[in-house]
């Protein structure tokens, strides 16, 4: 239990609030929108079943994009082949959070491939069969929430050289102020040497003078 909930707590708090609150809209539709859908009655018990797993699968989107996408992909088939006519909120609102993630977590030619290729999956009827006008909306805000995120991900890579080139410049502003207090201390230090060899200098000749003459005056007396 203390594993768990260590692990849990090492998990963005935002992707946890995200996943509880699939999880909770996803329970609520299936007690009283599951009509509006194409179910035969209210509450539909296996939709809650779904919306769990659909909100752990977000909750760990972060560090499985690419298996997160794929298994979003089935989930969807699996949904629309128990004959279910609509998406509901919190599926569609769950599937443009993945696609987003990709764009953000994925360098841009796989995170493209994979992006074409689940608009196509929806597009192409291979999920569910859909008029013209819902495949354009689908494009286009799956293809939008892919680019928000690609557009993160862009600004997170900008962020990070900026601040690399930050601590780069305060390393060599620490490295040049050392050097420039080393070569201040060891000019200090050659001043100092001269003036200290300048007055020994200066003592000795001056007990030289005054040795010369207390000879002088010895031999004198």
């Amino acid at each position: 239990m203390t594993s768990l909930t260590r692990h849990f707590r090492s998990l963005p708090l935002v992707d946890v609030l995200i996943g509880a609150a699939v999880i909770t809209l996803g329970t609520l539709e299936a007690m009283t929108g599951a009509t509006s859908y194409g179910s035969a009655r209210n509450p539909q018990f296996w939709w809650v079943a779904q919306a769990v797993v659909t909100g752990v699968l977000v909750l760990y989107r972060r560090r499985f994009p690419v298996a997160v996408f794929i298994l979003m992909l089935l989930a969807q088939y699996a949904w629309h082949r128990q004959g279910n006519e609509g998406c509901p909120v919190w599926q569609l609102a769950s599937l443009l959070i993945v696609f987003h993630t990709i764009g953000a977590k994925l360098p841009p030619k796989p995170g493209a491939a994979w992006v074409i290729a689940g608009i196509l999956i929806f597009d192409s009827g291979a999920v569910d069969h859909r008029p013209l006008d819902e495949v354009i909306f689908l494009t286009v805000v799956f293809g939008s929430a892919y680019l928000t995120g690609l557009a993160l991900r862009g600004y997170q890579m900008r962020a990070q050289r900026m601040a690399e080139r930050a601590a780069r410049l305060e390393l060599e502003r620490e490295r040049r102020a050392a050097e420039a207090v080393a070569a201040e201390r060891t000019r200090i230090a050659r001043e100092l040497h001269d003036v200290v060899a300048h007055s020994v200098s200066m003592m000795v000749m001056q007990a030289g003078v005054l040795l010369f003459q207390g000879v002088s005056m010895s031999e004198h007396a």
